[in-house]
C-alpha cells in the first residue's frame, strides 16, 4: 500500500517539469471521469503507438458505474498506480463527462512522489489539473484525450500541437491574435505569471473545498461548453464574490461553444464581454483549446508571458524538459 499521509514539505516543494516523452516511453491511461466506447479507446490508443509511444491501463479500467468510468474505489486504485509506478512517463485522461468531484478528498491525502510526470486531459480533468498544479506544483498539460485523439475529425493542427509538446520539439507555445476585452488589454504592459483554470463549471465547483482555486499571481484561463450566457455571467460573480480572483494577474478564455438560448441566440460572448468591461486586468478571448474544433495543447502551471494590445499574444513554456 502507498503511504497517502499528508505532508507540510508537498505545499512548499519547487516546481519540477516532467520529462519530454520519447519513442518507447510508456504512457499509463487514467479514467476519472465518464465512461466511452472501446472503439474510442482503441482509437486513441492507436494514435498514441503510431507515434512510437508504449500505451498500458489496466484490466477493468472501465466497468460503467452509473455514468462514471467505474467505481470510486477502482479509479482511485489505478491513478494511484499511474502516479506512483516509475515505469511510466506520462497519464493521459481517457475522457471528460463526469466523475472527478468523487476523487479529490482522497487525492489531496497523498503524498507527492519524487518523480513527476505529464499529465494530459480537459474538461472534468479539470478538478486533476487544480490538484497538480496547486498542491503539488506540477506543470500539467491542458490538451486532448484518448477518446478524442481516436475521431476522425481530430484535425492536423490538434495532432502538431500536442506533438510538438510532448516530444520537446518546441520550449514553449505561442497563442496570437487574441481579443482585448477592456482597455486594460488594449493598452496594458506585459504579464509575467503561470496560468491556471480550465472549465468554467468545473473551477466554480472547487469553491469552498479543500482543493478551492486561488488565481493569485496567475493568470486565469477559463472555457466551457453549452452553457447560457445568464449561466455564466452567474459564475463569474459567484467567483469574483468568493475571492477566486483576488490577485489575478489577467484572464485569456478559451472556446465557449453552445449553450443557445431558445430563440435561438448565443449570448456567451456578450457575457464574456460584460465581464472584461468591469474588470482592471487584461482580458482576452480567443485562446484556440476547450471544447472547440480544435483543442491546441496548453501548458498549465508554466512560466508565460502574456503581450498586450490589439491582437494578444500568450506564450507558455511547455512544461518539459
Amino acid at each position: 500500500m502507498f503511504d497517502i499521509c499528508l505532508s507540510q514539505r508537498d505545499h512548499i516543494k519547487m516546481n519540477k517539469k516532467w520529462k519530454y516523452l520519447q519513442p518507447g516511453d510508456i504512457v499509463d491511461i487514467v479514467a476519472p471521469s465518464s465512461y466511452c466506447s472501446k472503439s474510442e479507446i482503441q482509437s486513441g490508443i492507436l494514435y498514441l503507438q503510431s507515434l512510437g509511444l508504449q500505451v498500458r491501463y489496466p484490466p477493468g479500467l472501465v466497468k460503467p458505474d452509473f455514468v462514471y468510468a467505474n467505481t470510486e474505489k477502482k479509479t482511485l486504485d489505478f491513478i494511484k498506480w499511474a502516479i506512483y509506478n516509475k515505469q511510466s512517463k506520462a497519464i493521459w485522461s481517457l475522457r471528460g463527462g463526469s466523475g472527478t468531484f468523487r476523487l479529490m478528498n482522497s487525492l489531496y491525502k497523498w503524498k507527492r512522489p519524487s518523480h513527476t510526470k505529464l499529465f494530459v486531459g480537459i474538461s472534468d480533468i479539470t478538478l486533476l489539473h487544480l490538484f497538480f498544479n496547486q498542491k503539488w506544483n506540477w506543470p500539467t498539460l491542458h490538451g486532448p484525450m484518448i477518446s478524442m485523439l481516436g475521431r476522425s475529425k481530430a484535425s492536423s493542427v490538434e495532432k502538431k500541437s500536442l506533438e510538438q509538446v510532448i516530444f520537446g520539439k518546441i520550449a514553449e507555445v505561442t497563442f496570437a491574435n487574441l481579443i482585448p476585452l477592456n482597455q486594460r488589454a488594449h493598452k496594458g504592459s506585459a504579464v509575467r505569471a503561470p496560468i491556471l483554470g480550465g472549465n468554467l463549471c468545473l473551477v466554480e465547483s472547487s469553491l469552498g473545498t479543500p482543493y478551492e482555486i486561488s488565481f493569485d499571481g496567475k493568470i486565469a484561463f477559463l472555457e466551457d461548453i453549452d452553457e447560457r450566457g445568464y449561466a455564466i455571467e452567474r459564475t463569474f460573480y459567484h467567483l469574483e464574490n468568493s475571492k477566486a480572483f483576488r490577485g489575478v494577474r489577467a484572464v485569456v478564455f478559451g472556446d465557449f461553444v453552445g449553450g443557445n438560448e431558445r430563440d435561438g441566440r448565443n449570448l456567451s460572448n456578450a457575457a464574456l464581454r460584460r465581464f472584461g468591461e468591469r474588470f482592471r486586468v487584461p482580458v482576452f478571448k480567443g485562446l484556440p483549446s476547450g471544447h472547440g474544433a480544435v483543442v491546441k495543447s496548453l501548458p498549465l502551471n508554466t512560466k508565460s508571458y502574456l503581450v498586450c494590445g490589439s491582437r494578444g499574444r500568450l506564450t507558455c513554456e511547455t512544461g518539459g524538459k
